[in-house]
């Protein structure tokens, strides 16, 4: 029902909502994570023809609190020019000295420490120590914005009568409704949640930061108060996905067959980001994400965690921490192919012989319809992953091209497992959206901190997939009923990024441990 909607213009997003008598706010935020406000001139702004007010908001983001200064005004254009003609002064509490660089090589020294077990199978140590064959690797991924079309907004009408009426575009209204009442001391059915049309969320409007901030102007200025976040707000204050180090181990026997297997993730922690009482001293299973769930037969396994400290928020994103484990994980799994002389596709399913699985079918589907066995042209080369997670199960084949000092790809080959299907149109482009994200990260730049400040700041240079770039992508749908429904929106982006890579090392020999890349300078 909302495709004619979407596609004549009249469908409302949460940017699109005016009420009467509404004000427009731009809240100016402190461009070092962690700086506190000193104070503020706003003579300036309050010159600007439209601009009413200038007051404080404080955004709220998991244990976080962050103090930005609002101008309001009569349009979005007035709000936007008061803002930039405000003079603030921060106190940056030192945090102008961070740098993810530098963050990146505490994550690498940290890897060497042991890490608190998250999961165990027989004996690791044993089992490795004793091992003819032996593997070992790194892997890298970027920390990334979540970058949707339509930036954060919210619209609050904080009214006489003590209740609250937000117009936003969410993917939480229980947890605004239920949660803002406690925060601000309001009866849950007092609040109402108008939730639009949704301009992206990929996660990032799980967090209602932006809503916060309208709410607390609105009972300032008395009045509905419509705050919109910019471009460079969303790419430069976060939150963000979290970078995840893994150090990975593998043992052979004499016959090739893995006898040992060690996932070891070094990363800080979404979970630490979004609560104040979290324990440091425990595993975490929202940074270990899938690993010690994948179907593969491995008799021995202990799988780490190491967990890093960071004052940058932090968010879950498109297939939350499995976007970046998974790239880790299935490149490793071909790297223990290679060790063994098999074939990578055939070497995952030897580790599938002792049960019927979900994953079995999954790759055994990938075979069929990418014509594994057919020989490819001279200079191309095939990859294949698949990744389990508590949203579902994909996979994909992928094929690329040498071309002059990079790689093109030439197709995918995807399959989903969701036993029952219900509109396999939107399976399919859910598939292909998830597909096209999961190149974005993989081949775009993620983002970078220097001097405590988001390096990015817009399209220009935190770019998206384009139409030209997006490679022919079949999906094929396995619903064959069973136990359960599975998800469709987040499982096809985990296997993409080590299917890529896995194909181009088939291409060219080369291994690729760090994301992100350049495809065209491999």
């Amino acid at each position: 029902p909302d495709v004619p909607l979407k596609t004549n213009g009249k469908a409302v997003f949460g940017i699109d909502v005016e009420l009467p008598g509404m004000l427009y706010a731009s809240i100016e935020r402190c461009p070092v994570f962690g700086g506190k406000l000193q104070r503020y001139d706003d003579s300036a702004a309050k010159k600007i023809k439209g601009v009413q007010q200038v007051i404080t908001c404080e955004r709220i983001i998991g244990k976080y609190r962050f103090e930005g200064v609002a101008v309001l005004a009569d349009n979005y254009w007035a709000a936007l020019q008061g803002r930039k003609a405000l003079q603030v002064t921060w106190d940056f509490q030192g945090k102008e000295n961070f740098s993810l660089k530098a963050y990146e090589q505490q994550l690498r020294e940290l890897a060497k420490t042991p890490g608190v077990v998250d999961h165990s199978k027989g004996d690791f140590d044993k089992a490795w120590a004793e091992a003819p064959r032996q593997l070992e690797a790194f892997y890298e991924t970027p920390m990334v914005s979540h970058s949707p079309i339509e930036p954060m907004n919210c619209l609050a009408d904080w009214k006489q009568d003590g209740k609250l009426d937000i117009f936003t575009s969410t993917q939480v209204p229980f947890s605004i409704k239920n949660g803002f009442a406690k925060e601000y001391g309001l009866k849950p059915e007092d609040i109402t949640v108008h939730v639009q049309f949704n301009g992206g969320g990929f996660g990032r409007r799980l967090y209602p930061d932006y809503v916060h901030e309208a709410v607390q102007l609105s009972k300032k200025a008395g009045r509905p108060v419509k705050s919109i976040w910019t471009r460079e707000d969303d790419t430069r204050q976060g939150p963000y996905r979290p970078m995840t180090f893994s150090a990975l181990k593998a043992a052979l026997d004499a016959d090739n067959k893995p006898v040992a297997f060690q996932h070891k993730v070094i990363a800080p922690s979404i979970g630490d980001s979004s609560n104040a009482n979290y324990d440091k001293t425990r595993s975490d299973g929202g940074m270990t994400e899938g690993i010690s769930e994948q179907a593969y037969e491995i008799p021995n396994m202990k799988n780490l965690y190491v967990h890093a400290d960071m004052h940058v928020p932090l968010a879950a994103w498109r297939a939350v921490t499995s976007t970046t484990l998974a790239f880790s994980h299935e490149c490793f799994i071909d790297e223990m192919a290679v060790k063994a002389g098999a074939d990578p596709l055939a070497f995952r399913l030897s580790m599938l012989e002792g049960k019927s699985s979900d994953t079995k079918r999954v790759l055994l589907k990938l075979k069929e319809v990418s014509n594994w066995e057919k020989p490819l042209p001279q200079g191309w080369g095939r990859g294949v992953a698949q990744w389990e997670f508590f949203a579902g199960l994909g996979g994909n084949v992928v094929e690329v091209s040498t071309k002059g000092a990079g790689v093109q790809i030439e197709k995918i080959y995807a399959v989903i497992d969701l036993g029952t299907v219900v509109n396999p149109d939107t399976v399919e482009a859910q598939v292909e959206g998830a597909i096209v994200m999961a190149i974005t990260a993989a081949i775009k730049g993620g983002i970078q901190i220097e001097n405590g400040r988001t390096l990015q700041s817009n399209y220009h240079n935190n770019p998206l997939l384009r139409i030209s770039e997006v490679p022919p992508i079949e999906v094929h749908i396995l619903a064959e009923g069973g136990e359960k429904i599975k998800g469709v929106g987040e499982p096809g982006l985990p296997p993409l990024a080590p299917a890529l890579c896995n194909a181009i090392f088939a291409a060219t020999g080369k291994r690729i441990r760090r994301l992100p890349f350049d495809i065209t300078k491999i």
